[in-house]
Order: C-alpha cells, then sequence, then structure tokens
C-alpha cells in the first residue's frame, strides 16, 4: 500500500518549474535563432553593401577611362586636322611657286603627282623597307613628278636650273619630253623634284608665310 505524503501543493509547483524552464528554454532557443537569422543578414547586407560599392568603383574607374580615351582621341582628331590644314596651305604654297616658276619658261603645270615619305616613326631599318625617300645626308625629301606642256622645248633646260635655285628643291632632274602629237608644236615634259621636306614654305599664325 502507497501512500503519499506530499501535498497537492508540492505538485503543483513542480508543475510550474517545469513549464517555465521549457518556457525558458523555448525563448532561448528564439532568441539564438534570431540572433543568428539577425547576424547573417547582416552580413548578406554587408557583402551586397562591398559589391555595390566594387561595382561603384569599377564603373568611376570605367567612366575615367572612356573619358580620358574620348579626351585623347578628341586631342588626336584635332592634332591630325590642324596637321592637314598645315599640309594642306603647305602644299598649296608650294604649288603657287612652280606654277610661277614654270610660267615664266613659256610652260604649263598639267599636273603633277606627289609621294610623301612615310617614315615617320621608323628606325632606319624600316624606312629603308619602306622605300622612304631621304637625301644622301639624311633629310626627308618629298618627291613631285611634275607634268608639263609647252611650245618651247628649248626652255626645259632653263626651266630646270630655276627650279633648282628654289630654296626648297634639294634636286630637279629632267625625265623625259615627247611630242603630244606628230605635227603638234607642243610637248609634254616630266620634270622629277625632290624636295626638302623640312625647308618647305611654313605658315605662320594668320596665314602669313614664312
Amino acid at each position: 500500500m502507497n501512500i503519499n505524503l506530499l501535498p497537492d501543493k508540492f505538485y503543483k509547483n513542480q508543475a510550474t518549474l517545469l513549464i517555465l524552464f521549457v518556457f525558458l528554454l523555448l525563448l532561448l532557443v528564439a532568441g539564438g535563432g534570431l540572433t543568428t537569422v539577425y547576424l547573417v543578414s547582416q552580413q548578406q547586407v554587408k557583402t551586397l553593401q562591398q559589391a555595390a560599392q566594387s561595382k561603384q568603383v569599377e564603373k568611376a574607374k570605367l567612366t575615367g577611362m572612356i573619358s580620358k580615351q574620348k579626351k585623347e582621341q578628341s586631342e588626336e582628331v584635332q592634332t591630325y586636322l590642324t596637321e592637314l590644314k598645315g599640309a594642306q596651305v603647305q602644299f598649296a604654297e608650294m604649288a603657287k611657286r612652280l606654277d610661277e616658276t614654270v610660267i615664266k619658261y613659256q610652260q604649263v603645270i598639267e599636273n603633277y603627282q606627289i609621294i610623301v615619305p612615310l617614315n615617320e616613326g621608323m628606325e632606319e631599318e624600316e624606312a629603308a623597307q619602306a622605300n622612304v625617300l631621304k637625301t644622301d645626308d639624311g633629310q626627308e625629301v618629298i618627291q613631285i613628278d611634275l607634268s608639263i606642256k609647252g611650245q618651247k622645248l628649248a626652255n626645259i633646260g632653263a626651266l630646270t636650273e630655276a627650279l633648282n635655285k628654289i630654296d626648297w628643291v634639294h634636286q630637279a632632274i629632267f625625265i623625259s619630253s615627247s611630242a603630244e602629237e606628230e605635227a603638234s608644236q607642243e610637248y609634254k615634259s616630266v620634270i622629277q623634284i625632290q624636295a626638302l621636306k623640312e625647308k618647305l614654305p611654313a605658315i605662320k599664325r594668320g596665314g602669313e608665310q614664312e
């Protein structure tokens, strides 16, 4: 025969403590879970922020590179256009001088072919392979094949000498001459001119010729 001498209040207190213990345990588990979720979320947010900052830095670098490249390209284009404009004026002045000289000897320029040197920035061996035109002392030369027409064939020799006296002409050589037609009194002649690139007429600002 079992006789329980403990009061009912004792059992009630034990049940209350057990419930309280379970509640605290669940509270700790829930708190730990929430803390873990919070920390993981914070880490993810931090990672995303770092990734976003990294992308912004890369974007800024890329934008800077593009802006720099555009600026360099713009400067190159402006330089090219300036050089091209200068070259056009330079050749115009050169053609004017040739025309004035040829007319004095009763000849007319039909056309001229200009061969510009290609050796800028090349090494000596590369320049030789590119068939670059140079004088014996290494000065760059622009070759001009001058085709002229006139009735005074006897004037060609004097014209060649006059061309050789132009300060920027390194050498003028008579190449050939032929009658335009058998019964014609007009002759076509070719004179090859080697012009020193560095001595060609330069243009000052404002269009004044040096």
